[in-house]
């Protein structure tokens, strides 16, 4: 009753969410699906944020505006390239199994019959080398190092916050020594944003020496060794093939200074020197959990609304959180405390005044603290947090264990975790406590005579996990237009009979069964209009 008056009197925009958008144990293909339908399908709120962020961005616009998934190679890729690029990462702690499993034996040479058999013997190859920016010297460059040779592993101890500046100096060695992907980039890119792209992040018209030497400077790494890291990216092997290097990123480069040309940097760099698309290639994140988003679209546009401030502000009058604790991750935790504070007791005392009495008349109470600046919380987790402190409403949730559970890890492969206990007590999975919210506003809408909004709250009677997975299943055709996440075809059944090895979305539907996928764009088609990739400008800041 009080989601329904909030809409009502104030608009969607009013009940804001913060939820968790991954996989593993909070969320899953399931879960999210649920979530996205109840608050963008059904409420319609724009004032929607991702669990670890203020507002509903993507860590990387940057790469999905040229054109990149976030996940686009195989793990065995990482066996099969001649060069590792690691920018702003620490596989060995991070991503143990992918790094020990294949990119160790790529640096020790046990890849190397790998590679001889996957490129037919026509391409000289040679045990992998590993290039690793970072600040510090991590676990990551000492096992590196022990792995393949000290003379194997090249470690750039940049300054924090001058990746984009390195980066960009790597790819003007390349562009002006020809070492970059000139078929590529005519067939396969947007020329004019290579263009741009020359102009604005590579300074073409400035003299390289002049460059360098301003790029040293600010990122403390010599020329030497920039040169050494754009001859292992991109310098033809001897008998002139193309070096094979997959590049991969993560939070000391999505989180560091200037997000947005960070990631166009290391994208604009692969994208220059054609790896993408084929064995031993790619751009990509490494992560670091399991991944489970698939929602209907997000109903805002670019800037997505800052909902700490909003609820700081005032503007939101119930705000739901789910699967996170934002009192504990946003950058004004003391600010947004009292918010909570503050907001919440108005709610907490008319609920007090009403306590025995009917329903309607203590949502009309809590709507009456609304107008006053007040805010109704909902928490919805698996136990109490700092944020659950002062819930006016807690809803229980089930755990991973709990409910069936589909997810992909980094290299897009979808796997079946399989319930193997009950809930405690009164929880429930996520989906069935959006479920319910969902058919409780469908039936006072009817009643009203409101079938536009009531219509939106519909076909939530899921009886089953697997009931959620193939609803979210139709919004995908099994053709290239589907996103990385796609599993057209998929049933818990298939997944059960896959086992741990699972099947790599997007799926595609080949004489009518669901075929996997195992790196993207080897047909050379993009995710944009025009279906070839896009440089995105990534000017260093200033000052660096």
């Amino acid at each position: 009753a009080v989601i329904k008056a909030v809409m009502d009197r104030w608009g969607p925009d009013a009940v804001g969410m913060k939820f968790f958008d991954h996989g593993g144990g909070g969320g899953g293909f399931e879960n999210n699906w649920a979530v996205g339908r109840f608050f963008f399908s059904g409420i319609g709120t724009r004032t929607a944020s991702i669990h670890n962020r203020p507002a509903y961005n993507s860590a990387v616009h940057a790469a999905g505006d040229a054109g990149i998934a976030p996940l686009t190679n195989s793990y065995l890729d990482a066996q099969l390239a001649d060069t590792l690029l690691i920018v702003g990462a620490n596989p060995y702690e991070t991503q143990t199994n992918y790094f020990l499993n294949h990119m160790v034996k790529n640096l020790s040479g046990e890849s190397l019959s790998l590679k001889r058999s996957t490129f037919g013997g026509g391409e000289d190859v040679e045990k992998g080398r590993m290039i690793i920016v970072d600040p510090r010297r991590t676990m990551s460059v000492s096992a590196a190092e022990a792995a393949g040779g000290k003379a194997n592993v090249l470690h750039l101890q940049i300054e924090p916050g001058s990746d984009i500046w390195l980066l960009n100096a790597i790819a003007r060695i390349v562009l002006d020594r020809s070492w970059h992907d000139a078929a590529f980039i005519a067939q396969r890119t947007e020329v004019q944003t290579f263009e741009a792209y020359q102009r604005s992040s590579l300074m073409a018209d400035r003299p390289q020496a002049d460059l360098l030497g301003e790029a040293a400077q600010r990122t403390g790494v010599s020329i030497a060794d920039m040169e050494k890291a754009a001859e292992w990216i991109a310098r033809p092997k001897p008998d002139g093939s193309a070096r094979r290097t997959l590049l991969h990123y993560e939070k000391g480069l999505i989180w560091g200074l200037k997000n947005y040309e960070n990631i166009a940097a290391i994208v604009d760099l692969g994208l220059l020197t054609g790896n993408v698309g084929k064995p031993g290639t790619g751009i990509s994140r490494l992560g670091g959990h399991q991944e489970g988003y698939v929602r209907p679209p997000y109903p805002g546009g670019r800037p997505a609304i800052n909902v700490d401030e909003a609820v700081r502000r005032g503007s939101v009058k119930v705000y739901w959180i789910g699967g996170c604790n934002p009192l504990l991750t946003t950058l004004r935790a003391g600010a947004m405390e009292a918010a909570f504070k503050q907001r919440g007791a108005l709610v907490t005392a008319s609920l007090q005044a009403t306590e025995g009495k009917p329903v309607p008349e203590r949502a009309a109470a809590v709507v009456e603290a609304l107008k006053q600046g007040g805010m109704f919380l909902l928490v919805q987790d698996i136990y109490p947090t700092a944020s659950s402190r002062y819930a006016h409403l807690v809803l229980p949730a089930a755990g991973w264990g709990e409910m069936n559970l589909t997810s992909i890890n980094g290299e897009r492969r979808l796997r079946l975790y399989q319930r193997f206990m009950d809930p405690p007590g009164e929880a429930k999975p996520d989906w069935a406590i959006m479920a319910l919210f969902a058919k409780r506003l469908h039936e006072l809408y009817a009643r009203e005579g409101n079938p536009l909004v009531a219509n939106r709250f519909l076909d939530f009677d899921w009886a089953s996990d697997e009931d959620v997975f193939i609803h979210a299943r139709y919004s995908f055709t099994g053709t290239a237009t589907d996103p990385i996440e796609g599993y057209a075809g998929v049933t818990y059944d298939l997944l059960r009979r896959l086992g741990s090895n699972g099947i790599q979305t997007p799926t595609r539907i080949i004489s009518g069964v669901a075929v996997g996928t195992a790196r993207l764009y080897e047909d050379g088609k993009f995710a944009t209009a025009s279906g070839r990739a896009r440089f995105i400008p990534a000017p260093p800041p200033w000052p660096g």
